[in-house]
């Protein structure tokens, strides 16, 4: 259509010029002064038609550099690569064949996770989410994973989601444009295997003193909980090297009943 246009308005200057050389020849004849007009008509015509094409490049041209830089077609020193079409097409095909591996790489996870456009669409989804819900396909509503406090509200930082028989914490992360990428964590406590495997030694051992690091407790409130399941240990342990010895229990251990205190007091 641009092109169209650019055409029409240069054939419009011409036949104008034309005309103008027509009459200047039949009002002063075919002598000098009617090739004159005529001459001067059908340079006029050309100027005007070299003026329009430029005025109209240099157009095209700005709208163009404008989309280089949108497309992020920008050469070393700054300046737009792409004034032309092609430069620009170019550029988008470099980006799209950039973007497959990550793509595919992200659609082989095992990790539930969405790619979530600004309109609440479905870019994307793990294979581990494509195991638990089928229906997650792309362009599809995210509502359906998300429920309708999603589609009225939006997602909180944390929030607790169902998908197949278990529940997931679906944390939003920003992607750029607007977008999310929303991963689902199994909903419940965490415990690094060193940690797991610290507890159970100590618990295998029956040593009921050990003790988790400051750092780790800091960080995991499971380990909190399993430490004072064993503190709650100590006293009935304790309890249990008096007898022993011949010692009866102390009186801590008359009112306590967390751990093995009832069976400590049963037994002494």
């Amino acid at each position: 259509m641009r092109r169209t246009r650019v055409a029409l308005i240069v054939d419009l200057v011409w036949l104008a010029g034309l005309l103008l050389a027509g009459a200047g020849l039949w009002l002063a004849g075919t002598g000098w002064p009617g090739l004159v007009i005529a001459g001067c008509a059908v340079a006029a015509a050309a100027g005007a038609s070299l003026v329009v094409a430029q005025r109209i490049e240099r157009g095209v041209q700005v709208k163009l550099a404008a989309l280089g830089r949108a497309v992020g077609a920008v050469g070393g020193n700054g300046a737009p690569e792409a004034t032309s079409v092609e430069a620009i097409i170019a550029n988008l095909a470099g980006r799209l064949e950039r973007a497959h591996p990550f793509k595919a790489a992200f659609a082989a996870l095992e990790r539930p996770a969405v790619l979530v456009g600004t309109g609440g669409d479905i870019l994307g989804a793990t294979r581990g989410l494509g195991a638990l819900r089928p229906e997650a396909l792309e362009g599809a509503d995210v509502a359906l994973l998300l429920g309708a406090s999603y589609a009225a509200g939006g997602l909180r930082a944390d929030e607790l989601v169902t998908l197949g028989a278990a529940r997931y914490m679906a944390r939003p992360h920003a992607a750029g444009g607007g977008r999310q990428m929303i991963e689902f964590v199994p909903a419940g406590a965490y415990i690094a295997d060193d940690e797991l495997d610290a507890f159970a030694t100590a618990l295998a051992g029956g040593q009921s003193g050990f003790r988790f690091g400051a750092a780790a407790l800091a960080a995991s409130p499971a380990l909190r909980t399993l430490e004072a399941g064993l503190e709650a240990l100590d006293p009935g342990i304790a309890a249990l090297g008096r007898l022993a010895a011949g010692e009866p229990p102390g009186p801590a251990l008359r009112d306590a009943n967390a751990g093995i205190a009832p069976q400590v007091r049963a037994l002494a």
